[in-house]
């Protein structure tokens, strides 16, 4: 189960990517910090796994960079599929 905090934390947090600017990376954690919500840690985790999934898996403006941790995001023109 979702909690109210994760979900506004994961669509604001994806609210922020969309306003970066092309060819910007950045990692899920400037993402949390531009949000500045407070939830718990868990919550943040699971918040920045579905971000990762999210990118992973739909078309969006939006790529991995690096895999490794912490994941590198960059926004690119177009979608990533």
């Amino acid at each position: 189960m979702k909690s109210n905090a994760q979900n506004f934390l994961y669509r604001a947090s994806i609210a922020v990517a969309y306003q970066f600017p092309e060819n910007k990376c950045f990692h899920y954690s400037d993402l949390r910090k531009s949000v500045n919500h407070m939830c718990n840690t868990a919550d943040q985790q699971e918040a920045a796994r579905r971000f990762a999934y999210w990118v992973k898996n739909a078309d969006v403006p939006f790529v991995i960079v690096d895999h490794t941790y912490p994941i590198t995001y960059k926004k690119v023109k177009g979608g990533n599929n």
